[in-house]
């Protein structure tokens, strides 16, 4: 049984040679068109339009918006508890009592949305998913016949 190899001793002057030889090199230089490139990006980004850039470059109309819809979002999903205090809550309530006689609407709507739900399911899917089905084989037929040509042509005599 061979005896475990220690580590090799390491040079205590090696840092210092290195460091000072790093230090001895010339400064690079960027190439020729870097500059230019990196302006141009910095300008496409001032023209994007006010939704593609970062929050803080919003307009504060924008901002306010997010801001409140972002606060709704999270009283919707989070019953108002965790953000709002119980005053909040209670004005909820009373909205909900005041809205109330809108649930008929909203049912109606809802039995609208499952009838053209089931009659989606019973009469259009069987023809969208044989559609699709067509569609694919199709276009696997196409791909195999255009790599045969593009094959043939570029074939080395």
């Amino acid at each position: 049984m061979n005896p475990p190899e220690s580590e090799p001793e390491s040079d205590p002057n090696l840092e210092s040679w290195a460091d000072a030889q790093l230090k001895g090199l010339p400064p690079l230089k960027a190439p020729a068109g870097l500059v230019p490139q990196v302006l141009q990006a910095l300008e496409a980004r001032t023209q994007r339009p006010w939704y593609l850039r970062v929050w803080w470059d919003w307009p504060l109309a924008a901002k306010a918006a997010s801001l409140v819809v972002g606060v709704a979002l999270a009283v919707a999903f989070g019953g108002g508890s965790v953000l709002l205090d119980q005053q909040v809550a209670v004005y909820s309530e009373q909205v909900t009592e005041y809205l109330s006689p809108l649930t008929g609407v909203w049912e109606l709507l809802v039995t609208l949305a499952n009838a053209v739900s089931l009659l989606w399911s019973y009469f259009a899917a069987p023809q969208v998913l044989v559609g699709l089905a067509v569609a694919g084989v199709f276009y696997v037929a196409f791909l195999a016949v255009g790599t045969l040509f593009i094959r043939s042509v570029y074939r080395r005599v």
